[in-house]
Formats: structure tokens, sequence, C-alpha cells
């Protein structure tokens, strides 16, 4: 599970890199943080069920 979690993470830096060296609107930097704290929250929920 943290595996997963690392690797998800890990994506979404990559995805920021690449969108910062594009130099991406607010807007879109605002829906990778949204994304970025559904998937937080969404890992948070699987780990307590395990």
């Amino acid at each position: 599970m943290q595996l997963n979690g690392f690797l998800s993470l890990l994506v979404l830096l990559i995805i920021f890199m690449m969108t910062s060296s594009i130099q991406a609107d607010q807007t879109f930097v605002d829906k990778i943080t949204e994304q970025a704290q559904a998937l937080k929250k969404t890992s948070n929920r699987i780990v307590k069920k395990w």
C-alpha cells in the first residue's frame, strides 16, 4: 500500500515538473493540487480499511 501511494506521488511530481517547465497557468496548477489532495484522501481511506 505504501509503495502504491509513493508511485502515485512520484507520477504527480513528474507531472508537476513537466507543467512548471512549460509554465502552466495557475488554474492548471490548482487542478493538479486538487487532484493530489483527492488522491491523498482516497489513499488514506484505503489504508484505514486495511
